[in-house]
């Protein structure tokens, strides 16, 4: 009997050891891979917001907002798990080469420190134990967070698709917004009421209307709230701590992870920023040149997201201006100077018609367009720069094409200016974007 038991252990041991090094072979990779999805976010997002605005900005945003958390928290808790396992290797090659662990006698010290170490010193095995069970626990961690999060995404996509819908049908965007409060409500209220219900039965006896109710819900939630695929899971670690603590886990990593996510919008958008350029301005109106507002000097793959020409130099005779149109801002101001011009259609999603528009149509929308900016050029208002529709070739954002000849301006620098248009009945415009474009001839 012994020897069938010691060759079991020892394949169960050699099993755990393989186990171990997967586990560190798969975060290796998983890390590395990892790294990649938040660029890949970043770009998407990127391509797309230029695309979109009022709900359907909404809807992007999301999906841009929980893959983004998703990819974080999997970052650090994969890079957590790989330092840990690395770590425990190194303490597993440590007790190989020193079997015995620390030898204290041999150690130089006083009783100062012989006193402070003897009641603080933990040994190599204790230090071993803890971080095996921390590295084995993360990957579940890591998938519970993943699929809560994979379940509130699944919730958010299904009420903003319902919302869509309702806007379809009613025409009216005011039913956007109590559609998707509706659904978080259709979310927390069953939930609450389970949770109220359990807790007072704890205490006291609850009516069997009241339990009934309950155990419905339950079963209503349990499959489209994803329960069945991660309370396994949480109860597993709550029953080895406390609910309270596991809990009190997955909010801090929740907003762990938004503040790193909000650090990583405001780092790219320029809001937080780490340099030693004192006297430099951060906003310099027209004494400032930036790339988002050059061809030639945009990044090719990023998207014109602000109005254009084609380049610093301008060697030719016109000035190729592109306006995009700001779906999130241009539609609001289109309604307010084209208050009697209805839209195409509802935005969001739609199946292209290739039913042509008559040219009194495509001339009324034109004219709206062009009433949304306003173009100088040294100071002075063009009064019609002859603008055309026109798709920019970088993520094929839609806007307005002018050519405006410059072949009679004198050599030296110049400055576009284009700014939004001034609304009808408004004194103050805190909205309105203005754009500085020097150029030189």
């Amino acid at each position: 009997m012994t020897a069938p038991t010691a060759d079991r252990e020892s394949v169960e041991k050699s099993l755990f050891q393989l186990t171990r090094e997967l586990e560190l072979l798969i975060s290796a990779g998983l890390v590395l891979a990892l790294l990649q999805l938040p660029g890949v976010l970043d770009e998407w997002w990127m391509r797309t917001m230029v695309h979109v605005g009022g709900s359907a900005f909404g809807t992007v945003f999301t999906l841009y907002y929980v893959g983004k958390l998703v990819a974080y928290g999997l970052i650090a808790a994969i890079a957590s798990h790989f330092l840990l396992r690395g770590f425990w290797v190194a303490i597993m090659a440590l007790r190989t080469v020193f079997p015995d662990g620390i030898d204290r006698e041999r150690l130089d010290q006083g009783e100062v420190l012989r006193k402070f170490y003897d009641e603080r010193l933990v040994s190599l095995d204790s230090i071993e134990d803890v971080v095996d069970r921390i590295s084995a626990s993360i990957f579940a961690f890591v998938f519970l967070f993943l699929f809560i999060f994979l379940m509130l995404a699944v919730w958010a996509v299904v009420a903003w698709t319902v919302a869509f819908l309702a806007l379809k049908i009613t025409g009216n965007e005011a039913v956007v917004m109590p559609v998707i409060v509706g659904f978080f409500i259709l979310y927390m209220l069953p939930q609450w009421f389970v949770t109220w219900a359990d807790k007072k039965s704890k205490t006291a006896p609850i009516s069997e209307r009241t339990e009934k109710l309950a155990l419905k819900l339950m079963r209503w939630m349990y499959y489209p709230t994803l329960q069945f695929v991660y309370s396994p899971v949480f109860f597993t670690f709550a029953s080895h701590s406390s609910r309270r603590k596991v809990n009190a886990l997955l909010v801090t990593f929740l907003y762990t992870m938004v503040a790193v996510f909000a650090f990583s919008v405001f780092s790219a958008r320029g809001v937080i920023a780490y340099d030693s350029y004192i006297y430099y301005p951060s906003q310099s109106r027209e004494h400032q040149l930036l790339p988002v507002n050059y061809d030639n000097l945009r990044d090719p793959d990023t998207p014109a997201s602000e109005p254009s020409i084609q380049s610093d130099v301008i060697e030719g005779p016109y000035l190729r201006l592109f306006i995009p149109y700001d779906a999130r801002e241009d539609n609001d101001r289109i309604r307010a100077l084209c208050p009697g011009v209805p839209p195409l259609r509802q935005e969001g999603f739609f199946f292209a018609s290739k039913k042509k528009l008559p040219p009194a149509r495509i001339a009324q929308l034109s004219s709206c367009l062009d009433k949304v900016y306003d173009v100088h050029l040294d100071g002075k208002r063009l009064e019609n720069p002859g603008f055309v529709f026109y798709r920019h070739p970088a993520a094929r954002v839609a806007g307005r094409l002018a050519m405006i000849p410059v072949g009679t301006l004198q050599p030296g620098r110049h400055l576009l200016t284009v700014r939004h248009a001034q609304l009808p009945g408004v004194k103050v415009d805190e909205e309105a974007d203005e754009y500085f474009i020097p150029f030189w001839k």
